[in-house]
């Protein structure tokens, strides 16, 4: 069982769910336009042997509303806050989508307080990514690389010093990991494990938990 409790940032109020004590800290963060409780289907099982926090990012679930503060690194700065004030320990992290790009952040620049990091289908850059390409308005992109400034893979990967769990989704169902930057992934992240999904689109858990569940679980159970 989880509950729902809140976090002031000393800039915003966060919302966030955690479990009891029952072993190391494990981290969920949702992506874009989700909640905490898209991981629901994959806690009550994680929870047995991890002690669960699930993140509303600000300006989602019932976190607060932040206007024209919604770039990565606000978001990453947040995540630092809880971290440092409520988790207080080494975690792992396991975030989805745009929760894996501000984890993959918070890995880098935080390897001393990351046990190890679990990346569900997100983005290694915004640069040259499939998402720009369908962005055909220049002040758009301009806007984007915005939001998105200080997610530099390149210089990023090679600082994350913790065990990697990579869960790639299909490219051809939606997936957000091209070819290209699984290549990346696999030559600068040192301790590097790859899943790779022929039939899962880009909402892995949200949509075949009890794969998604197995193979989590079977890389948490190695790095306790």
């Amino acid at each position: 069982m989880v509950n729902e409790k809140n976090f002031n940032t000393g800039e915003v109020t966060l919302n966030y769910a955690e479990g009891d004590a029952t072993g190391f800290p494990l981290v969920l963060i949702h992506g874009f336009s989700d909640k905490w409780q898209t991981y629901q289907p994959i806690i009550t099982p994680l929870a047995q042997s991890w002690h669960i926090y699930a993140l509303d990012l600000r300006g989602h679930g019932k976190s607060e509303k932040k206007p024209g503060a919604y770039r990565y690194r606000d978001y990453f700065h947040d995540l630092e806050r809880f971290m440092d004030d409520v988790v207080a320990e080494p975690a792992v992290l396991f975030g989805h989508s745009m929760g894996g790009v501000i984890s993959i952040m918070y890995a880098a620049a935080h390897s001393d307080k990351t046990r190890a990091l679990i990346i569900g289908d997100s983005p290694m850059n915004f640069k040259d990514s499939q998402f720009q390409k369908q962005i055909s308005y220049h002040y758009l992109r301009a806007i984007y690389e915005d939001l998105s400034k200080g997610y530099e893979t390149e210089g990023l990967l090679p600082k994350i010093k913790c065990p990697v769990l990579l869960l790639r989704a299909s490219p051809k169902k939606d997936g957000h990991i091209p070819d290209a930057d699984l290549i990346k992934a696999k030559t600068l992240i040192k301790q590097l494990h790859t899943v790779q999904y022929e039939d899962i689109g880009h909402d892995l858990h949200k949509v075949k938990p009890s794969r998604i569940l197995d193979d989590v679980a079977r890389f948490l159970e190695s790095v306790k």
